[in-house]
């Protein structure tokens, strides 16, 4: 066989081995089938759910691996309807509607996960949420078990997932509190607010000290601005 015969062969194999799909992307239940495939989706009403479903598993294959290679209904999401406007939109125009799709993601000892998915007449989304970054200093240097003397907000960064995460079948608005440790004593919790159809930090809380109390400090705070 010709180095240009065996070139050919390999590229042929390679091309066959991304073509399939993982071993997690793979199941027996023809009722639920999963596929690493997304489709982009626009339209005046909500895509069919099993193409949300293949979004989540394309986009957080990952991320919610727990749910993925579970069994079929961990991946049936919770579905929230809602309705918002532009601020340009007239007084006489419709609210326009909009669906959260809510999938679990994995558990651990006390933290569980969640991602997040939009629909709008745009079309279908994930959602990232946006999150402070903090570094604290404690009254013992170095000592994490002793009390938080200042803390210092480095800036912000984005996440996939939410930890404990519940969301107002009202307002739509989200909490997510993460637990550091078992009992509570230092944890952060975070709110996301609705503002014309997207998700807005509206409030941070961090406890940075394992000294076994619990009593964390708002870090930021634009609750008042919502009203």
């Amino acid at each position: 066989m010709s180095r240009r015969q065996i070139g050919f062969r390999i590229g042929i194999c390679a091309l066959v081995a991304l073509a399939a799909p993982p071993a997690w992307a793979q199941t027996s239940d023809e009722s639920d089938p999963i596929t690493i495939m997304g489709t982009a989706y626009t339209g005046e009403t909500p895509p069919d759910i099993a193409l949300v479903k293949q979004r989540f598993i394309a986009i957080h294959g990952e991320d919610c691996d727990w749910a993925i290679t579970g069994s079929p209904e961990m991946r049936e999401p919770e579905t929230f309807d809602f309705t918002f406007r532009y601020s340009f939109d007239e007084d006489g125009d419709p609210d326009r509607p909009l669906k959260i799709y809510r999938f679990f993601c994995n558990q651990g000892a006390y933290n569980q996960q969640h991602a997040y998915f939009a629909w709008t007449e745009d079309g279908l989304r994930p959602l990232s949420f946006a999150v402070p970054v903090t570094v604290a200093t404690f009254t013992d240097p170095g000592n994490s078990d002793s009390d938080v003397e200042s803390l210092t907000m480095l800036g912000f960064t984005t996440q996939r997932t939410l930890t404990n995460s519940e969301i107002d079948a009202e307002t739509g608005t989200i909490l997510s509190t993460s637990y550091w440790r078992g009992i509570g004593d230092a944890s952060s919790s975070v709110t996301w607010r609705l503002v014309e159809g997207d998700y807005v930090m509206e409030s941070y809380d961090v406890d940075h000290s394992y000294n076994g109390k619990v009593d964390p400090e708002r870090v930021v705070d634009y609750s008042a601005a919502a009203r």
